[in-house]
């Protein structure tokens, strides 16, 4: 691999994080009270552990890596494999329906994404450190009971170049 993969991981957290561009930037403006992400993590955090005032928190977790070589005998391409987790209350916004407050959060996550940088024919390439950086599998919103925390799972996965 070309680029470190810890700056892939701190490039990705800094556009998740970012406050003029990142997920919070992408929030509409009436949700913002409710939806606005409090706090960014690369480390994983125990819902438990985690100060009600400081709800909702988006962990970034480096899961899994993919090795593929495209053409016999070429170089590697690799697969890199995040999730963006979001924890959340569910009495969060009492006045606001929790699936509104979900569906916020993932159009925010998307069009982070989606937002390639200029000349990137619309990929998000992280500041020219992969080829692309994209949401793929399954979205997963968790929730139990209105006591519980609601966890969002968001997959993402960042291809680097050769």
């Amino acid at each position: 691999m070309n680029v470190p993969r810890e700056k892939i991981a701190q490039a990705l957290f800094s556009l998740l994080a970012n406050q003029q561009t990142g997920v919070n930037s992408n929030i509409p403006e009436s949700l913002q009270q409710v939806a606005r992400i409090q706090k960014f993590f690369r480390r994983g955090k125990m819902f438990s552990n985690i100060p009600p005032g400081e709800l909702p928190v988006l962990v970034l977790l480096h899961l899994a890596e993919e090795a593929a070589e495209p053409q016999a005998f070429g170089l590697q391409q690799w697969t890199l494999r995040f999730h963006a987790v979001v924890l959340l209350r569910a009495d969060a916004g009492r006045d606001t329906e929790v699936d509104t407050v979900c569906n916020a959060i993932l159009d925010a996550v998307d069009a982070t994404l989606a937002a390639g940088e200029p000349g990137s024919y619309g990929q998000q390439t992280l500041g020219g450190l992969v080829q692309n950086a994209w949401i793929e599998g399954m979205l997963t919103i968790e929730q139990e009971t209105i006591q519980q925390p609601i966890a969002i799972s968001i997959p993402i996965r960042c291809l680097t170049g050769q």
